[in-house]
C-alpha cells in the first residue's frame, strides 16, 4: 500500500511540475509597420522562429521579412531583417538539419503602385540567420504563386508546394516542386483540383512518407450561389520523382464541411485531422467516420507522440505547452506588433492565468473517400540566384512573463461541467445562449478551429442571449464565453 501511494504522489508531482512552466507574452518589432502575415516553427533544441511581414520606411508597395528566434523561456537569441529588391507576400518556414533554416516567400514587385505577381523564393539561413543561398523561382505560365509549405527530404533537398494563379482569386492549380540541398530544380509538377465548381485550393499539411512519398492533405473551397458545401478536403500521394500516384478527396455533405488540416501515417493508416478527425486507409467509397474535436485535444489527448507539432499559426510542445504567433495584441496597434504567446500545459498564460477547456469528442459525421479528378498543366519553371542581404537588429519587448501559481489556476475539469449552454446545436439562424447570470457581464466571440475570431459581442446582466447567426457559412465553430476569471468554450455547428 505504501508503494502505491508513493507512486501516486509520484505522478501527481510530475504533472504539477509539468504545469509550473514559464509562460509569457512578447512583442518584436522596429519603427516599421507590420502586416498580417506572420508564421512560426520549432527547432528541435525546444527554441521557437517567429516570421513576419515588416513594411519598409512606410512604404505600401514595399515588405521584407524579419525573423526572431527565442529559446525555450522566451529569451532572445537572434533576429535578422531579410530584403531583396522584391516584396514579400506570404511565408512558410522549416528548420533545416543544421539547426538553421530555410523560408519560402511568395514574391511580388510594385510598378506604379500596382502589384506585379513574380512567383516565389526559397532563402537558406544557418543556425545564426545568415543568407547562405537564395532562389528565386517564376513561372512561364503563372505569375502568382501562393506558397503554401516547403520541408526538407531525406536526401537533404527540399520540397516546396503552392498554388497557383494570374491574379488574387483563383488558386484552384497546385504545384509541387523538389530542389537540391543548395537549391537547384529537379523536378515540378503542376494539376488543376477538380474542375469549374472550386475556386481556390489551400493545403497546411506536406510530409515525406518512410518510402520517399510525398503526401498532401489540402482543402478545395467553391463560392457561388450553388456552393453548398464551401470546402472539401484533399489528398495527393506523389512519388518521390514528382509523378501523382493517388488524388482522392473527402467531400462534405449538406450542412457539414470538411476542411482538412493535417495528415499522418499511422502504420498503414492514415491519420487524418480537419474539423473531423478520421482513421482512414484511403481506399475509394468506403465510408469513414469523423469526429469532431480540437486539435489541442486530438494532440494532447488522443495521439501525444506526435507531438511537437504545427498548426497554423500555434505550436504544440512536447511538454504540452503551446507557443503562438499573432499579428495584434489588445494593447497594442496592431499594424505595429507582432505578438508571442507561450501557454503552460493547462493552457494558462500571465498575467490572468487563465484557463480553457480541453475539447474532447463532440459530434460525429461519416464521410467517403472518393477519386478526385485531376488534370496536368505542362509549363516552365526559371530558377535565377536571387540577392538577399541579412542586417541583424534586436527588438523585443515583454509584455509579461511568469509561471502560474499553484493556488491561482482553476483545473480544466473543473470548468467542463457548467451551467451555461447553448440550443440548438446544429444551428440554423439564432443561436439561445443560456443559464447566464444575470448580474454578470460576458464577453462573447466565435472562432474556428484555426482561432480565427470572426464575431464578437457582449452579453450583460441577462439570463439568455439571443446571437443572430444567419450570414455565418456552415461548417463547425467554437463559442467562447468569458467572466469574471472563467473562460468556457463551446463547440456547436452552424448548418
Amino acid at each position: 500500500m505504501k508503494n502505491y501511494c508513493v507512486i501516486i504522489c509520484c505522478m501527481f508531482l510530475s504533472l504539477l511540475v509539468k504545469a509550473q512552466m514559464t509562460t509569457y507574452q512578447k512583442y518584436f518589432g522596429t519603427s516599421n509597420k507590420y502586416d498580417y502575415y506572420a508564421s512560426i516553427i520549432p527547432f528541435s533544441n525546444g527554441d521557437i522562429g517567429g516570421f513576419g511581414r515588416v513594411m519598409v520606411q512606410n512604404d505600401p508597395d514595399k515588405f521584407d521579412m524579419e525573423f526572431i528566434r527565442l529559446d525555450k523561456e522566451g529569451n532572445y537569441v537572434i533576429q535578422k531583417h531579410y530584403s531583396s529588391y522584391l516584396s514579400t507576400g506570404q511565408i512558410e518556414a522549416v528548420e533545416t538539419k543544421d539547426s538553421g533554416f530555410v523560408a519560402f516567400l511568395g514574391q511580388r514587385l510594385y510598378v506604379k503602385n500596382r502589384p506585379t505577381f513574380r512567383g516565389a523564393t526559397l532563402c537558406k539561413c544557418n543556425k545564426y540567420g545568415k543568407v547562405q543561398w537564395a532562389k528565386h523561382f517564376t513561372s512561364s505560365k503563372y505569375a502568382n504563386f501562393l506558397v503554401l509549405g516547403v520541408i526538407q527530404t531525406k536526401d537533404g533537398g527540399y520540397v516546396m508546394q503552392y498554388s497557383l494563379s494570374h491574379d488574387y482569386l483563383s488558386f484552384y492549380t497546385m504545384g509541387l516542386m523538389k530542389v537540391s540541398s543548395t537549391g537547384d530544380l529537379i523536378w515540378h509538377t503542376t494539376y488543376d483540383l477538380g474542375d469549374d465548381y472550386y475556386t481556390r485550393y489551400e493545403s497546411y499539411s506536406l510530409m515525406e512518407g518512410p518510402d520517399g512519398r510525398i503526401l498532401i492533405g489540402g482543402a478545395l473551397q467553391c463560392t457561388g450561389d450553388d456552393c453548398f458545401i464551401p470546402y472539401d478536403g484533399v489528398i495527393l500521394t506523389f512519388d518521390k520523382n514528382g509523378n501523382l500516384h493517388k488524388s482522392l478527396y473527402i467531400p462534405g455533405k449538406y450542412g457539414v464541411n470538411f476542411l482538412l488540416y493535417k495528415i499522418f501515417l499511422l502504420k498503414d493508416k492514415l491519420l487524418i485531422y480537419g474539423n473531423y478527425a478520421i482513421i482512414a486507409d484511403t481506399q475509394t467509397n468506403v465510408p469513414v467516420e469523423g469526429t469532431a474535436m480540437s486539435f489541442q485535444y486530438f494532440l494532447q489527448k488522443k495521439y501525444p507522440e506526435l507531438l511537437p507539432q504545427r498548426f497554423y499559426t500555434n505550436i504544440y510542445m512536447k511538454d504540452g505547452s503551446m507557443v503562438q504567433i499573432n499579428k495584434y495584441h489588445k494593447d497594442y496597434d496592431p499594424k505595429q506588433k507582432i505578438v508571442i504567446n507561450k501557454y503552460d500545459s493547462l493552457m494558462r498564460i500571465c498575467p490572468d492565468y487563465l484557463s480553457s477547456p480541453i475539447t474532447g469528442d463532440s459530434v460525429k459525421a461519416t464521410f467517403i473517400i472518393r477519386k478526385l479528378k485531376v488534370t496536368h498543366k505542362i509549363h516552365t519553371i526559371t530558377v535565377e540566384d536571387l540577392e538577399v542581404t541579412d542586417t541583424t537588429t534586436r527588438f523585443l519587448q515583454t509584455i509579461c512573463s511568469g509561471v502560474a501559481p499553484e493556488a491561482t489556476y482553476t483545473k480544466i475539469s473543473d470548468q467542463q461541467p457548467t451551467k451555461i449552454s447553448i440550443y440548438p446545436n446544429p444551428v440554423n439562424d439564432m443561436l439561445h445562449i443560456r443559464n447566464l447570470d444575470p448580474h454578470q457581464n460576458y464577453q462573447l466571440s466565435i472562432s474556428t478551429s484555426m482561432g480565427n475570431v470572426l464575431r464578437q459581442a457582449t452579453a450583460n446582466k441577462v439570463n439568455v442571449y439571443d446571437w443572430q447567426l444567419g450570414g455565418l457559412k456552415a461548417g463547425m465553430y467554437y463559442l467562447s464565453i468569458r467572466y469574471g476569471d472563467k473562460n468556457v468554450r463551446l463547440l456547436f455547428m452552424k448548418e
